[in-house]
Formats: structure tokens, sequence, C-alpha cells
């Protein structure tokens, strides 16, 4: 098996405390992180680091992560979204869909299981066809298989 370079995932949560956590969590468990604590800095942070991954909280006072996910998909560099939110409610997981995130993590979060869930998509991507476009959505934790079949 040949080494892949590890994702890169920026973390976007106001909590800082919360997003620094989860960017250390994620270093431990193979992944290269940035933590950010707004909106604003996120959108100028995924311009200029062009992350795999960006974990984006959906409730930050300057920006709603919602609101953040829509700028983002006006950059060159489409980086995979993935919604953290303590709201589990259905609504909330069909508007982070219709938005374009890829998947919907309830808080609290077990940073293993979101590295795995990186990971993959990440591999994926890189065995991609040039050009095409990755569209997933899981509501819980995909499995590798889940996943390939999309």
């Amino acid at each position: 098996m040949t080494s892949q370079r590890m994702p890169l995932v920026l973390v976007a949560d106001d909590n800082q405390d919360a997003a620094d956590s989860l960017a250390i969590a994620l270093s431990f468990f193979g992944c290269e992180a940035v933590a950010v604590y707004d909106a604003d800095d996120c959108l100028s942070m995924a311009s200029a680091l062009q992350p795999d991954v960006i974990v984006l909280d959906l409730h930050m006072p300057s920006m709603s992560g919602l609101d953040a996910a829509l700028q983002l998909r006006l950059l060159p560099h489409q980086s995979h979204l993935i919604a953290v939110t303590g709201d589990a409610s259905v609504e909330a997981a069909q508007r982070v869909k219709e938005v374009g995130f890829v998947a919907h993590w309830v808080k609290p979060i077990d940073p293993d299981k979101l590295a795995n869930q990186i990971r993959e998509l990440t591999e994926l991507t890189a065995v991609a066809p040039s050009g095409a476009a990755l569209h997933l959505w899981q509501e819980g934790l995909p499995s590798s298989s889940d996943l390939a079949g999309a």
C-alpha cells in the first residue's frame, strides 16, 4: 500500500476550545488540521489553504455555517463540507444537504470516526476521474462500501 498525504482539514467553530480540541484530535487521527473561529476567517483560510475538507459549525455569530457554505461554493477550489451542530432535527439535516454538505454531524463528535470519514472522502476524491464531481450524503457514519457505491 502506498503512503498517502494527510488530508488537510479546516475546522471552523466560534467556540475556540471546541475548534482547537477538534483540530488537535483530527491531527492525532491522521489529518492535518487548522482551526479558525468565525465564518469570515473560514472563507479567507479556505481560499488560501484550499483544504480537502471543511468542518463547519452551523451556528456562528457573524455568519451562519449555512451562509458560509454558500460563499464557499463560489470559490474555485471545492472542499468537501461537513456540518457540525447541536441541532439533530430532520429539518437541519435536510437544509445542510440542500446547501451542499456531504455530512451532518451532531455534537458531541467522535473525532476518530470523523477522521475516518474524512480519509474516506479524500481517498475517493483521489481515485475519482478528473473533473468528476463527488456527491455523497451520509446521515450517520458511512462505511467504505457505502461510500464506494456512491
